[in-house]
């Protein structure tokens, strides 16, 4: 009997092999937030590498981090494909829709998805402090609104 993993597995292999045009226009079909499916149950801040001055160092918000919990089936490279794609199909849409759950229109936004015990952080960083709060301020509103949806 094949397992349902190894089937999502080879769906998840066919799709990266697919040209970018064909999975932006999957994406941007699907109007559902990638985050529906892979409900993230807290967002923090992302702080890199304190900035440095010649009077000290002093912390910097370079973006959030979103806290996905394991399922079955769930991997990190999956998790970055799927956000990945659904933040470029944002981009590439029409400005009447937004496809990551009502993300706001920023440009430059690196995704990195990183294994923790448990669950995996979904990175979201902006080049600019002012990207990095945007990002911040959206992200803890959509965590906030699915944990009262429940």
């Amino acid at each position: 009997m094949i397992s349902k993993c190894l089937i999502a597995g080879i769906v998840a292999a066919g799709l990266l092999g697919v040209p970018t045009s064909s999975a932006h226009a999957s994406a941007g079909a699907s109007k559902s937030c990638v985050f529906d499916k892979h409900l993230p149950i807290s967002a923090d801040a992302y702080s890199g590498t304190d900035t440095t001055v010649d009077w000290g160092t002093f912390p910097t918000t370079h973006g959030v981090q979103l806290f996905v919990p394991a399922s079955e089936c769930l991997s990190k490279e999956w998790l970055n494909v799927s956000v990945q794609q659904a933040l470029d199909s944002a981009h590439n849409a029409d400005h009447a829709t937004k496809p990551l759950c009502d993300m706001p229109r920023l440009k430059n936004v690196h995704v990195n998805v990183v294994s923790a015990s448990n669950g995996y952080w979904v990175q979201l960083l902006g080049r600019d402090e002012k990207t990095a709060d945007a990002l911040l301020t959206w992200a803890r509103t959509m965590v906030e609104a699915r944990a009262f949806a429940k």
